[in-house]
């Protein structure tokens, strides 16, 4: 003896997405709400076994359903709820195809920024970055953009690299040190650049003394400075921001921002 199928209670938001598929109206009769009290129906009923999949549901007003009792629609309707249904499945396999695609073109272009970095380290020192540096140039992308990025490992070489292992490790720790200058307005990039020029040990109370001439109202000051004609070659910061300091016109009582 056949078992009649066990009728599974629709929840809410399965009753909600087929009102919304059929835009509120009996499927029979076209009647639409609120005139009408609509249910959610079986377009192949259940004990005839038919399953709580969305394409088999369909929006019938109360009469219509309790007249119908397990009666089938009408198969041109069937099938055009049916073949709409799909439809809907079909757009919305599209459009996740579409977001899959647009993520990895993101992450193919994310790629090709690292690469071009690490063509510039290539050309320049015969050598590759590894999988930890090629993280962190990715770090920086987020930051600076690949023009920045590309000027800023530049200038990590010229300044740094001297053919071996270690210079080529400062080099790149200095790239995003010199991408932040680089993104700075020129005139406080000339500063930073004759600031950090020596490559001796300076004190940390040098570089908050840098550090505060660039955030006070003193600043713009810094504009009418010749930075190239107070600098000398190895000259140590100190000596550097003393002659800065002179030039416009601060003293020893300048206060200086822990």
């Amino acid at each position: 003896m056949n078992k009649a199928t066990k009728r599974k209670n629709l929840s809410k938001k399965q009753r909600f997405e087929v009102f919304k598929r059929d835009q509120f109206t009996c499927q029979y009769c076209g009647k639409k709400a609120p005139d009408v009290v609509l249910h959610v129906d079986h377009i192949m009923p259940v004990s005839k076994g038919g399953s709580n999949r969305i394409a088999n549901l369909v929006t019938s007003c109360i009469d219509c359903n309790l007249g119908k009792s397990n009666r089938l629609l009408s198969d041109k309707s069937a099938v055009e709820i049916q073949r709409k249904e799909l439809d809907n499945q079909q757009e919305r396999i599209n459009q996740i195809k579409m977001m899959s695609d647009w993520c990895n073109s993101l992450i193919d272009v994310k790629s090709a920024e690292v690469d071009a970095v690490d063509s510039i380290f290539k050309n320049r020192t015969q050598c590759i970055m590894s999988d930890s540096g090629r993280k962190d140039i990715r770090k920086l992308l987020k930051k600076y953009s690949l023009s920045i990025l590309l000027e800023s490992t530049t200038c990590a070489l010229d300044s740094y690299y001297d053919g071996d292992q270690g210079s080529w490790n400062a080099a790149f720790n200095k790239i995003g040190k010199i991408a932040k200058i680089l993104i700075e307005p020129k005139h406080v990039q000339e500063f930073l650049k004759y600031c950090n020029y020596s490559k001796c040990h300076y004190s940390d109370y040098d570089t908050r003394r840098m550090q505060s001439l660039l955030t006070t109202n003193h600043g713009p000051l810094l504009k009418g400075v010749d930075f190239e004609s107070l600098h000398t070659y190895g000259m140590h910061r100190q000596t550097f921001i003393d002659a800065v300091m002179d030039e416009i016109g601060l003293d020893e009582n300048f206060e200086v921002k822990i």
